[in-house]
């Protein structure tokens, strides 16, 4: 009976260390599971890459794709390439092997995730629209309600609140930018859905401060670009953790010689 202690694995310095003691080190750290989960994951994957027969790469396509890669981590340059390949610890045909699987890992997420693609991307949209805001933040609830009732008096917000945070420079902070109808805290995205552009909402307390907003423009979603890629990595996501859950899974400890 071979057991894992009775396969060596990889030396350390000049200290043999067996499979056995590889997967004990794993355990004892919690890191085996998640280990075992990575390798079934890859393992049902490449079992599907290799099985399905609308996934061709053309030569010019991966030829394009191994040019695209050098450009934009700028290893043109033949030494530079080499001393990445083996801080890599691969060579130049393991180099084009990885990249034609992820090519072709890319088509196959396309091809699971297309066809439930758009119904997925109405039932969510609602979650997915962005809004661009405005926000104040303010450390103490009296000094919000005191801005609150000023910008209420006001015709010009920017200006009431830059005047004001130059005032209170140490309590106040600004900031604008669109954010995801899913990132936002529920009491605001509630009240941000019957308002309109350019309406004000708040005070409302958010991570220990009280934060004034107003809403700048509002961005439905749209299905393209980063948004679809986006949407495309969580269906294949879900498709694969099925898959993955389905499959018995058991380290096996020896082997009749």
């Amino acid at each position: 009976m071979e057991t894992f202690d009775a396969l060596p694995f990889l030396t350390i310095a000049d200290q043999t260390l067996s499979l056995g003691q590889v997967l004990r080190y794993l355990q004892l750290s919690g890191k085996l599971v998640p280990l075992i989960q990575e390798v079934v994951a890859q393992h049902v994957i490449y079992q599907e890459i290799e099985t399905r027969k609308d996934l061709d790469i053309e030569l010019c396509e991966l030829e394009q794709a191994l040019v695209d890669f050098r450009v934009d981590q700028k290893l043109l340059d033949a030494a530079a390439f080499q001393r990445w390949l083996n801080q890599q610890g691969i060579d130049y045909s393991t180099f084009q092997s990885r990249m034609f699987v992820s090519f072709k890992l890319e088509k196959l997420k396309t091809q699971i995730a297309e066809p439930s693609l758009p119904a997925y991307f109405t039932h969510h949209q609602a979650l997915l629209d962005e809004v661009e805001l405005s926000c104040v933040a303010i450390a103490e609830k009296g000094l919000a309600e005191q801005l609150t009732r000023r910008l209420l008096a006001a015709t010009d917000f920017e200006k009431v609140v830059k005047e004001y945070a130059l005032a209170n420079l140490s309590k106040v902070s600004i900031w604008r930018k669109s954010v995801r109808y899913s990132q936002l805290p529920e009491d605001l995205r509630e009240a941000i859905a019957t308002a309109m552009v350019g309406d004000s909402i708040g005070p409302l307390q958010i991570e220990g401060q009280w934060c004034l907003f107003r809403i700048e423009q509002f961005h439905p979603a749209v299905l393209e670009s980063a948004l679809k890629q986006e949407l495309q990595e969580k269906l294949f996501q879900q498709w694969l953790v099925e898959r993955v859950s389905d499959l018995p899974v058991n380290l096996v400890s020896g082997a009749k010689s």
